[in-house]
């Protein structure tokens, strides 16, 4: 009979690495498209047939511009490997601080495997969070609301966590970092995290991310990005 523990670990590796696949696959259709003018399933002959020059793009007031290719495969590297290691970090730190989990060493050894921990689950996340937008064309910049009354930006910080712009520039639902936040958490306990640890307690944190993502985008409207 096959371990439960070892099949689970198996299906949320595949997942994983699945998930990484298409982001690969997703982020060079990306580019050729916008660099070419070739949609996906389109030929060459017809994006040439199609083809029209347009005027160049001018960033209007209060209009959206959807980030390029380029820009949201930087902002992705950016949470991933940038200033992403920063929250990393005080989040290792947080742990530390309050022995979680407590099988680790409350020293620099102990430091060093929630540092880690905390890396491979945000990676996981953003990982599974970009390639979920760039499969459903979202962008989840986060961009602060266009009216300053107390109510219409605290509503825009909450939704933030949650939505996305389409190509067009409407907000809709984002399933993304919902799908990132439970995805790196079930993993990150189910292979590496002690043994006691199991599914529920892969959701429990996954919840958790996602309210602290939500959190952010608090900070976000009220605190950051002051542009």
């Amino acid at each position: 009979m096959i371990n439960e523990n070892i099949l689970t670990k198996v299906i949320l590796t595949t997942f994983f690495l699945t998930t990484t696949f298409a982001i690969t696959n997703a982020q060079s259709v990306a580019v050729i498209s916008e660099k070419t003018g070739v949609e996906p399933g389109q030929s060459l002959r017809q994006a040439i047939d199609n083809y029209s020059p347009a005027a160049p793009t001018v960033q209007t007031a209060g209009v959206y511009i959807r980030p390029t290719a380029d820009q949201r495969f930087k902002r992705y590297v950016n949470k991933t490997i940038g200033t992403g290691l920063i929250g990393v970090g005080i989040g290792a730190a947080i742990q530390q601080l309050a022995e979680v989990p407590p099988e680790w060493e409350n020293n620099f050894k102990g430091f060093a495997r929630r540092f880690g921990s905390n890396f491979g689950e945000n990676a996981i996340q953003e990982t599974t969070a970009y390639g979920i937008e760039e499969v459903l064309k979202l962008d989840s910049k986060f961009y602060k609301s266009k009216k300053r009354d107390f109510g219409s930006r605290f509503k825009n910080a909450l939704l933030s966590g949650v939505t996305a712009r389409t190509p067009g520039g409407k907000r809709v639902f984002n399933p993304a970092p919902i799908i990132g936040s439970y995805t790196a958490n079930l993993i990150s306990t189910q292979v590496w995290y002690p043994k006691r640890y199991n599914y529920q307690d892969g959701l429990r944190q996954g919840t958790q991310g996602i309210g602290f993502t939500i959190g952010f985008g608090l900070l976000n409207e009220f605190l950051l990005n002051r542009k």
